[in-house]
């Protein structure tokens, strides 16, 4: 490292704190407006809600390391910039441990970059959730009789959804968010409205989530099957929810 003369140093590490500085500033603007982009996509499309709250929690586990590696970068490229007319016996090895965190912090940059904009975001975090939930999708299911194909499920599912619709007609259920949703209103958005209203209750809440989660799923996701108990859970909704129907009525 005798090459690294003092001004070699000051202007080295100087310039690189300043340099990823800004990289990471533009970075983390860019940031917030794919998280725009990824809330106007669940807005046009209801089945990506859970798809892209778990890319939104992914991008922000990176981009928080992205934050650390950052400061540790800025913080000793500064102090290598201040100590380095004194020469200690620490000093080449301080001057190697500072470029490979820099190198480091560029790279994760670049990682962080390719992940917001891969087109296969969608498809790999749908699948992945899938397999956290392994009890719920064929792939741990090993008798036909605990398990219902997805076709089935989705039909049941369909009309699931007419009758939640058509309940949000005849109690106006929506009429607050049309501002917000100006074609069509996402059926979590309804599921909260009708818990607030009373009109359901927390278990209910909860089995409607679970449901619209698993449809979700299936459509970005290779689903051949799913549980029994989660074609139960919706005729257990379907008979619940015709009968509010046609009390209504």
């Amino acid at each position: 490292m005798e090459y690294l003369v003092p001004d070699n140093i000051y202007w080295l590490f100087s310039s690189s704190a300043q340099s990823i500085a800004a990289l990471i500033g533009f970075l983390t603007a860019g940031f917030y407006f794919v998280l725009d982009k990824i809330d106007d996509q669940v807005i046009k499309d209801s089945t990506l809600t859970e798809i892209n709250q778990e890319l939104k929690r992914s991008h922000f586990k990176k981009l928080k390391i992205l934050c650390l590696l950052t400061g540790a970068s800025i913080l000793l490229s500064l102090l290598l910039v201040f100590a380095n007319n004194w020469n200690f016996c620490l000093k080449t090895p301080s001057i190697i441990f500072v470029s490979l965190i820099n190198i480091i912090t560029i790279a994760w940059a670049i990682i962080f970059v390719i992940s917001i904009i891969n087109p296969d975001n969608i498809n790999k975090t749908a699948q992945k959730l899938i397999s956290e939930d392994k009890d719920l999708f064929s792939s741990e299911i090993i008798f036909e009789t605990d398990s219902i194909k997805i076709g089935d499920f989705i039909e049941k599912f369909v009309q699931l959804e007419r009758i939640i619709r058509e309940l949000d007609k005849l109690y106006e259920l929506s009429y607050i968010l049309n501002d917000k949703y100006k074609n069509f209103i996402p059926l979590n958005e309804l599921f909260k409205i009708m818990f607030q209203r009373e009109m359901i209750d927390s278990q209910t809440l909860r089995d409607l989530y679970e449901v619209n989660k698993v449809r979700n799923l299936a459509a970005h996701g290779q689903i051949d099957r799913v549980d029994i108990r989660i074609g139960d859970i919706v005729d257990d909704l379907l008979f619940k929810f015709r009968s509010k129907v046609e009390n209504k009525n």
